[in-house]
């Protein structure tokens, strides 16, 4: 068997207290927590709570032990980009082929091949992540001697600007530290068609066959922010070593992705699919002012899942209900609705737009068939504009709502304008400089 991806089998979000972002994700989204691991159930390292999506899961990861390695590595994630997701598991029919497909074309290597398993069967695993480099000894001398020489120049250099503009902050912290996009998540290959307990072995179930009261089902896709000029990099980079290929946002998409562009920022997006797995990947472009693209880059301290895609079958219900337990979503623009009425006269979907309009739920309508999609966005799920949800349902459509990104834009950037406002405004109480008023001092 060559090796396949079957589909997306779960996302895992790296946070500061699982227990606390699981219970919190099981009433605001309304999914069912179906297994726990932490000290009760012998975890000594890593807490887990999970919740399923349909066919997919949501994991809550945190660190019990910070001194052990994944404990480190968890909690080293949260200190530098906060509650975010930490990992990717892919559901495959060979582990063994889809890994060595993927350290052959330039995976590091984090699991090999290994089989866990209980009294109710047996799941097959193994552990990547993108690495620029394809020999890990080879990137791991190269980076460790790349750090020395750069931290020695930023020294020299910081003692030169401490002297030359005394009062004048830099941080050089981080420099020599920058990897490669997107090299700290992890991708898991998991294979559980043999085990049929409700997620893993060694995981306590909770509420196995629970329902979802909010409607919500399977991942539907994951959006992934990447640094500029890096689009293709990961495009390749999912084809070489997962197999996936193009799923076009839209019509007017073409081999070098599609340019979306708001009132004053825009984005470049390009989409791959493998199976019922899809990743849409998204690079700032550039614009005056700053997208909510590079936003995400600058809180998130670099390339990361930007948002997850959740379907729904009944999309105004879904939306309800999330709003009625605290679940916050982007304000639509006043003029969209009377706009969308007017674009897509003599749609079947007019007759939907009183209740989408009154859910606050974006429309964009595919080719001539009466295919169509419906989605709106959370506001980010913790205090960085960083990860956020998507709730999506599909009519016959394949896409992924280039109509709507515009719209998505017009909201973010209205966010954005009051976060910059807020924040100038603290600076001003506290005698401080804006941004730009640093830099004209600095060069004056």
């Amino acid at each position: 068997m060559s090796g396949r991806v079957l589909g997306m089998f779960g996302v895992s979000l790296w946070c500061s207290n699982a227990r606390v972002l699981g219970h919190h994700l099981e009433k605001v989204l309304g999914l069912p927590l179906v297994a726990r691991r932490g000290l009760d159930e012998g975890a000594n390292d890593v807490a887990t709570s999970v919740l399923q999506a349909g066919r997919s899961f949501l994991m809550c990861s945190s660190a019990l032990d910070p001194s052990s390695e994944r404990g480190r590595c968890i909690a080293q994630h949260v200190a530098r980009r906060g509650d975010s997701v930490g990992n990717v598991a892919l559901a495959v029919d060979n582990v063994d082929a889809v890994f060595e497909r993927a350290t052959s074309a330039g995976g590091i290597s984090l699991q090999e091949p290994a089989t866990s398993c209980d009294e109710r069967g047996e799941v097959h695993t193994a552990v990547v992540r993108y690495g620029w480099l394809r020999c890990q000894a080879v990137h791991d001398v190269f980076l460790a001697n790349l750090r020395a020489a750069v931290c020695l120049c930023s020294l020299i250099l910081y003692s030169f600007l401490r002297v030359r503009y005394s009062g004048f902050s830099v941080h050089f912290a981080q420099i020599g530290r920058k990897r490669s996009p997107l090299s700290e998540l992890e991708h898991t290959l998991v294979d559980a068609r043999g085990f049929a307990g409700p997620y893993m072995p060694g995981y306590l179930p909770v509420r196995p066959g629970a329902g979802a009261p909010s409607g919500l089902g399977n991942i539907d896709h994951l959006a992934v922010a990447v640094e500029q000029g890096q689009l293709h990099v990961w495009r390749e980079w999912y084809r070489d070593a997962f197999g996936f290929g193009r799923a076009a946002t839209s019509s007017i998409e073409d081999e070098h992705g599609l340019d979306v562009m708001g009132q004053s920022s825009g984005l470049r997006t390009i989409s791959v699919r493998a199976g019922a797995a899809c990743f849409v990947i998204v690079e700032p472009i550039d614009c005056d002012a700053k997208s909510q693209i590079s936003e995400f880059l600058s809180f998130h301290r670099g390339s990361g899942v930007q948002h997850i895609a959740l379907s729904s079958d009944r999309i105004t219900e879904s939306v309800r209900f999330m709003r009625r337990q605290g679940m916050n979503f982007i304000p639509v623009p006043e003029t969209y609705y009377e706009r969308r009425r007017r674009e897509f006269a003599g749609h079947p979907v007019q007759d939907l737009m009183r209740d989408l309009e009154d859910s606050k739920v974006l429309v964009d309508v595919e080719g001539t068939h009466g295919d169509y999609l419906l989605q709106t966005f959370s506001h980010p799920l913790g205090d960085r504009p960083t990860l956020f949800f998507e709730v999506i349902s599909r009519v016959g459509a394949s896409g992924f709502g280039a109509g709507n990104i515009k719209a998505l834009f017009e909201s973010v950037e209205e966010m954005q304008r009051r976060r910059e406002s807020a924040q100038n405004e603290r600076r001003a109480r506290d005698g401080q400089d804006t941004p730009v008023n640093e830099l004209k001092a600095m060069h004056s």
